[in-house]
């Protein structure tokens, strides 16, 4: 997904995320569900519920939820 926004009512996987010409890509989801990201750009920004997250560096194999008192927390995929 290079740029643009998407909305995952029951959480999204998606391979790659965000664009090296820094193009703004959104994903959001409801509070509860997650978002599996093979690759996220610099830039890529995940909404789950109200919480925000904007990436500030490439990360790989990562899922990205809501921990205790809504903070964004970042797993591993296996």
């Amino acid at each position: 997904m290079r740029g643009g926004r998407a909305y995952a009512k029951k959480g999204a996987f998606i391979q790659e995320a965000g664009s090296n010409l820094g193009t703004a890509t959104y994903i959001t989801v409801p509070r509860g569900q997650t978002v599996k990201l093979g690759i996220a750009k610099e830039g890529t920004i995940v909404q789950i519920g109200q919480t925000v997250y904007t990436f500030q560096t490439e990360q790989h194999q990562i899922e990205v939820a809501l921990g205790e008192n809504e903070q964004i927390m970042f797993n591993p995929l296996l």
